[in-house]
């Protein structure tokens, strides 16, 4: 389908990776360096923006970005979404989730195509560059929580070569070229004609995070008793996911679920407020 990827495979990604850990941490602190300093330095740079709108080179650069990452993730969903199907019927939910399949991973374009979507968690950091540059301001936590985090847990997972990476990766591209697209109608401003289907890519994102809670859990459980035997090696293990990455994103992915239902309930659920009636502050 992509013949000009074809010469290369998920190894090379994976090596690259593993060869250069220090790489995203790195990456990290600069990144929360940049939400800490970024929105000062914005309106040292730009001057204060107050309620003005967005400047023409912004919005442009924006609509072009959210429209790459939502082209860049729909190529990798025709790929690997129906690669890990196939898979499914084949050998079934266990053996699917817990057994090695360098084919998912690694070798054949779906690999490749798997250790782009690793990669992509590096370039996805450029989202928070927009907002800030938009906002001048500290973005919500659940922004750069989320993109640090998921970083994190990519390059471990795709390094060590959890069995359950595939499954990760294919839910996860498939909201993003939805997500994406969205946020390139809304800075086309268009948002009015878009927000209806706000509420859809939120509940989306929702049944991501209980698929991934419902993915680790699973393959802790299966790996329990070796773990408490000391055996941490994904060859060996009854479901090919190493005790560390099992542990963060067992706190990773639940800690989602809960973030994204409260923005979900404050979002949609929740009536606003009378004119000229403050909301009730929370309890501390």
């Amino acid at each position: 389908m992509y013949p000009w990827i074809e010469p290369f495979t998920g190894t090379d990604v994976r090596v690259w990776m593993g060869n250069n850990v220090d790489v995203c941490a790195v990456l990290c602190f600069l990144y929360l360096g940049m939400i800490r300093y970024g929105p000062n330095i914005c309106k040292s740079v730009f001057g204060e923006k107050g309620n003005s709108p967005d400047p023409a080179w912004l919005r442009y650069a924006m609509v072009l970005w959210n429209l790459f990452l939502s082209a860049f993730s729909c190529s990798g969903m025709i790929v690997m979404v129906p690669a890990l199907i196939k898979q499914f019927a084949k050998d079934g939910w266990h053996n699917t989730l817990c057994i090695h399949h360098d084919e998912l991973l690694y070798s054949t374009t779906v690999g490749f195509w798997t250790g782009l979507f690793a990669l992509s968690k590096i370039f996805e950091l450029i989202d928070t560059v927009f907002l800030v540059l938009q906002k001048q301001k500290l973005p919500p936590f659940l922004h750069w929580y989320h993109h640090v985090s998921v970083l994190i847990f990519s390059w471990m997972s795709y390094t060590v070569g959890n069995s359950t990476m595939a499954i990760f990766a294919a839910m996860n591209i498939t909201v993003h070229t939805i997500m994406y697209f969205y946020f390139a109608v809304c800075a086309m401003g268009l948002k009015r004609i878009a927000r209806p289907f706000a509420k859809f890519i939120t509940t989306i994102q929702i049944l991501q995070m209980v698929g991934g809670s419902v993915v680790t859990f699973y393959s802790f459980v299966v790996n329990f008793q070796s773990y408490q035997n000391g055996i941490d090696d994904v060859n060996k293990l009854p479901c090919a996911v190493n005790k560390a990455t099992a542990r963060f994103g067992s706190i990773m992915y639940l800690s989602y679920l809960y973030l994204f239902s409260k923005l979900f309930v404050n979002s949609y659920m929740r009536k606003p407020a009378p004119r000229g009636e403050k909301p009730a502050k929370k309890a501390e």
